[in-house]
């Protein structure tokens, strides 16, 4: 988690910096929502839809730069391990970074877009009790649906690609596949001048 106020802080200063630069060029913010989680499977329960947000500032017609934000939470469905403890696992997952993307407009309501985030995510994941929802605090080298000595973040990467429809001058229809919390989502994007 210390890790995560550093990346936090430059995010914040990339997109004070990019929208303190030449006001002429286009702001806008984006949220949308995840349709297909990172965490799938029959065996997994999404508590939280993956939901993010991300701030891009158009440096030119073709990039942009922006910062990014996404949580997402999700839990195994009950397992009966050999300790005869009938355990699920919780996870909630923070992601933070730069993204950084390339533009194409297709017609005068289309525009295409593809790119690159770079960032940390941080995770918090406990085992709990399936009947009474306790958290299990297991000793070292003791069976575990996971390991709890696990890093509690990592940096990451990904890609994605995606479009917006514009809906007028202000709003857009957003889609996108890849990218951080969520393998395809849908939103809404509102630019600022």
């Amino acid at each position: 988690m210390t890790k995560l106020i550093p990346l936090t802080m430059l995010c914040l200063l990339m997109a004070i910096s990019i929208m303190s630069a030449q006001s002429h060029k286009k702001l806008s913010i984006s949220t949308s929502i995840g349709i297909v989680p990172t965490y799938t499977g029959k065996n997994v329960k999404t508590e939280v839809p993956p939901l993010s947000i991300h701030l891009d500032y158009k440096l030119s017609n073709n990039f942009s730069l922006g910062a990014y934000a996404g949580y997402t939470a999700a839990t195994s469905k009950p397992r009966l391990l050999t300790d005869g403890i009938v355990s699920q696992v919780e996870n909630k997952t923070a992601n933070f970074a730069l993204r950084g993307a390339f533009h194409r407009d297709m017609t005068d309501k289309l525009a295409i877009h593809g790119g690159i985030l770079l960032g940390y995510s941080a995770f918090n994941t406990k085992e709990m009790d399936a009947d009474s929802g306790e958290k299990i605090v297991r000793e070292r080298n003791v069976p575990s649906p996971y390991d709890p000595d696990a890093p509690k973040g990592q940096p990451f990467y990904a890609g994605f690609v995606g479009g917006k429809y514009s809906l007028g001058n202000v709003a857009s229809l957003t889609a996108e596949i890849g990218g951080g919390t969520s393998i395809v989502s849908f939103g809404l994007s509102f630019s600022i001048k």
